[in-house]
């Protein structure tokens, strides 16, 4: 799927995918079940989650470790596996908010919005204060264009203490849907200036940065990553390409 994260992500060689290197794999042998997890988990190595959750499952099943399997996929992007396998979970009452939350997040990804929609109802029936939920709900209703009513729930989610760098990110790509950018770099700057910056945050931040015309800005942002040349490439597509807001929106954890 083209869009402006996308390609700024593969001209800034983002480092992510190539989290589950040799060096890993090597640590695997030595590592128990929950070591692993914690690795792989702060690598962002989602494959090898999905790897480790299902041996886990074959040696003892409960309905725990399917929902960290379910959302292992959900992380990768395969949301139809994560249907396929949300189908073998009961709706009991502790597991109910985590199912529908779950079906929420897959549909999204398919681009199911409606029925996306549904679900998170279930949700906030059940959790009327759950932050993710209320952050979804803000980013289905940007795919629908309701701006302002986006904007009302990134901040109630912010209310209920949803990570704040994930709704400042939300809130900054509203902005600039908006067309209003140097609000975006006023978001987004100070997480960049405090080392919290997540690679959504930075590609954001230099989007934000080449629709305000900044070069300098967009150049000291990617230097340590490309040449000058690369990077000019980089600020002239940025200038032009269409904002794609399902892809700059974060979801949260």
């Amino acid at each position: 799927m083209s869009n402006i994260f996308q390609m700024l992500s593969v001209a800034m060689l983002i480092f992510l995918s190539g989290c589950g290197s040799t060096g890993t794999d090597k640590k695997q042998d030595y590592l128990q079940p929950e070591s692993m997890e914690k690795l792989f988990i702060e690598t962002q190595n989602y494959s090898q989650l999905i790897n480790l959750y299902k041996s886990e499952l074959l040696k003892k099943d409960s309905v725990e470790m399917r929902l960290k399997l379910i959302d292992s996929y959900l992380q990768l992007g395969d949301a139809d596996s994560a249907l396929f396998y949300l189908a073998t979970v009961s709706k009991d009452e502790k597991n109910r908010s985590s199912y529908y939350f779950m079906t929420a997040q897959a549909e999204y990804q398919r681009g199911n919005f409606s029925v996306a929609e549904q679900a998170l109802s279930r949700v906030l029936d059940i959790d009327a204060d759950n932050s993710e939920a209320i952050n979804l709900r803000g980013i289905l209703l940007v795919e629908l264009g309701e701006t302002a009513q986006a904007r009302e729930n990134f901040n109630r989610a912010r209310l209920y203490f949803i990570d704040d760098i994930v709704i400042k990110n939300n809130l900054a790509v509203l902005d600039m849907l908006e067309g209003d950018y140097q609000r975006a770099v006023n978001r987004l700057a100070p997480i960049y200036q405090k080392g919290q910056a997540d690679e959504q945050v930075e590609a954001n931040l230099v989007i934000a940065y080449a629709r305000l015309e900044e070069f300098e800005q967009v150049k000291r942002l990617l230097i340590s990553k490309m040449s000058v040349q690369e990077i000019m490439r980089v600020y002239q597509n940025l200038k032009k390409q269409t904002l794609q807001p399902e892809n700059d929106l974060q979801a949260g954890s």
